[in-house]
């Protein structure tokens, strides 16, 4: 028979074996086709507005072009451990909040906040972690580290280490800095 009709009536089946909802009718083609068309009306509204690809920026050209990073999109960042996954997040995250003000949560299950910091700071003025770790830095640097802070002093970053590892929690968090304006999320 017709996979949608099918479809439609194990919904119904289930729907009424549950009892917990009323039965609903599937999403026409119709439907989703005139949600797609207002999501892109306001994505070339929100272009007009800012002046720009609401894309992420990680800082780096060839990067932006490879990983391209919207609202609304989710990207995976797969690699083995040290291979700099939260790195470039971190990146993408602090170049967004420098280079055009938008909030970046950053919501760590293993990793502490100042470790997260520092892993941005590193990669944001080019100063390698192992350097800042064994102190290995030069006044130079130094002062390049103080003034990246002064400047993201005021950034719109969270980065919350104390989030419950379970995905509930995770989405609560989410929702709620959306909620206060935060863009991007990793």
């Amino acid at each position: 028979g017709d996979p949608f009709e099918i479809a439609s009536e194990a919904v119904e089946g289930l729907l009424r074996i549950s009892g917990e909802a009323p039965a609903q009718t599937l999403p026409t083609f119709r439907d989703v086709g005139g949600r797609f068309l207002r999501w892109m009306v306001r994505n070339s509204e929100e272009y007009e507005r800012v002046g720009r690809s609401p894309q992420m920026s990680f800082g780096w050209e060839k990067i932006d072009k490879a990983i391209p990073v919207y609202p609304g999109k989710s990207t995976i960042l797969a690699g083995g451990s040290g291979s700099g996954k939260s790195g470039l997040a971190l990146q993408g995250l602090i170049t967004s909040a420098i280079e055009h003000g938008e909030g970046g949560l950053f919501i760590s299950l293993e990793m502490g906040a100042e470790l997260a910091y520092m892993r941005a700071i590193s990669r944001r003025i080019d100063i390698s972690e192992s350097k800042i770790l064994r102190g290995d830095v030069e006044k130079f640097d130094t002062n390049r580290i103080e003034v990246l802070i002064q400047e993201a002093g005021g950034l719109p970053l969270v980065i919350d280490d104390q989030c419950p590892a379970d995905v509930v929690s995770v989405e609560r968090r989410i929702r709620a800095a959306a909620k206060e304006g935060i863009k991007w999320v990793v």
